[in-house]
């Protein structure tokens, strides 16, 4: 188990990019055009998977347009909502709220709870001890929402 993991980490950027940079940097005095298109390579995906801008871009798929209609054969069972980022706010008492992400999710969750009345799993760790989770942040949130949509 502990192998796969180390391959696993290995295999997969941003690691594997780092790598490919070092090999290239280990073998350009062997085979130099070569040796310095891998260093370049590396570097260059690294750092454009680093950018806001480009990683973004690749959630944005992966969290836009939800499924609505479930497939026949195996209904649905209940809603999880994974966890994202906070919102600190607050000088003399430090106020934790869901950041613009985690809302969305809360939102669009509580919108398909409203179509299907699933249960709804709300999912996300601490960040800092002594700290509510994000689960327990996003959930309050959503229960607050709720409690002034129907009061």
């Amino acid at each position: 188990m502990l192998f796969k993991s180390a391959v696993e980490a290995l295999l997969l950027p941003p690691v594997s990019l780092l790598l490919m940079a070092l090999v290239g940097l280990l073998i350009e005095h062997r085979f130099r055009v070569i040796g310095r298109c891998l260093a370049l390579a590396g570097i260059l995906a690294t750092l454009l998977l680093a950018m806001p801008i480009v990683s973004s871009s690749l959630l944005l798929p992966l969290e836009s347009g939800p499924p609505v209609t479930p497939p026949p054969d195996s209904p649905p069972q209940a809603i999880v909502i994974l966890g994202g980022d906070l919102r600190r706010s607050g000088i003399a008492v430090m106020t934790l709220s869901p950041g613009p992400r985690s809302f969305e999710r809360v939102r669009a969750g509580a919108a398909l709870y409203r179509q299907t009345h699933l249960p709804i799993l709300i999912t996300g760790g601490r960040q800092r001890p002594g700290e509510p989770s994000i689960a327990e942040i996003m959930a309050d949130s959503m229960e607050r929402s709720e409690e002034r949509r129907v009061g």
